[in-house]
């Protein structure tokens, strides 16, 4: 039996030496809707993954283990991977000296996914994010170094609004595993920017944890990451995602603090890739349309 591209990245990535779940999303592009399952089989995900694809979902997976389908790094099982996320054509990005990937998973013009197996699973997750941001450096790679981090999954078709639909496609699969310790040496030397400064007050880029389970049932709608602000614009992108979680916060009582800690952890969303500015822009409408949402409901 032939295995599917994400089986075959599964493999190679050694994602099941871990008992843990498989953290698989959807996101409708054009609708109010997605959708999280925990899969603790291949074969259950790779259904999912069928039918979230072909009733026209873009489709991910987390790249690490998890304890359960919801949270940041707090609900990780273990690292078994590093990783970078590259816009555009990330072939000609490289620079010399990159760590043989293990894998690369690439959709069309729309970029490319590097990863870089662990040896040994590992819970050091402070570690795995340092190199993670290291290597996006040598690759030109996003911001997108958490090792939550949830990737479009091959085999599917990347749906990003205002381009054109393009499949993702598992590439180059050397199968190389590297030690966190030879990572570690082969990025030495590598410099990571530093964060702007923090603009809002009592919040520094990532210095806090994710949100726990009564901070999210505390700042967000039924607990849960939403979306729902989608439904003015008749589409779903991660800015709005982001814009709509923090007028939920403000609307629950938040701060701007706790406010800002909502947008940095939102996981369909920029604020990691983005900086600080983005955060504070994102907060200071989001205060705007909160304000307006209340002084509605007051005079009624």
């Amino acid at each position: 039996m032939v295995k599917s591209d994400f089986a075959r990245l599964l493999d190679a990535l050694g994602f099941w030496r871990v008992d843990g779940c498989l953290d698989m999303r959807a996101l409708w592009p054009g609708a109010n809707h997605t959708q999280l399952v925990s899969c603790a089989k291949l074969e259950n995900a790779e259904r999912i993954a069928r039918m979230w694809d072909g009733d026209g979902a873009n489709v991910y997976f987390g790249v690490n283990p998890r304890k359960s389908s919801c949270g940041g790094r707090d609900y990780l099982k273990a690292c078994v991977t590093c990783h970078a996320d590259v816009d555009g054509d990330s072939l000609t990005k490289a620079i010399h000296g990159v760590p043989l990937p293990t894998a690369l998973v690439s959709s069309s013009n729309n970029g490319t996914h590097w990863y870089w197996a662990l040896e040994e699973p590992t819970s050091d997750w402070d570690r795995v994010e340092i190199v993670n941001r290291k290597l996006a450096v040598m690759v030109q790679g996003d911001k997108c170094w958490d090792s939550s981090r949830i990737l479009r999954v091959p085999g599917t078709t990347n749906r990003k609004v205002g381009r054109e639909a393009a499949p993702v496609v598992l590439g180059d699969c050397s199968g190389e595993r590297h030690s966190l310790a030879e990572l570690e040496r082969l990025t030495a030397g590598i410099e990571v920017p530093v964060s702007a400064a923090c603009v809002v007050p009592g919040f520094t880029a990532g210095a806090t944890d994710p949100l726990s389970n009564p901070e999210q049932k505390r700042f967000l709608q039924d607990g849960k990451w939403t979306n729902r602000g989608a439904r003015f614009t008749g589409k779903i992108d991660r800015s709005l995602s982001d814009f709509d979680n923090a007028v939920t916060a403000y609307l629950r009582g938040a701060n701007d603090t706790e406010a800002a800690r909502v947008v940095w952890h939102n996981p369909f969303g920029k604020a990691q890739e983005r900086g600080m500015g983005y955060v504070k822009t994102t907060l200071e409408r989001a205060k705007e349309r909160a304000n307006e949402y209340e002084a509605f409901s007051e005079a009624w």
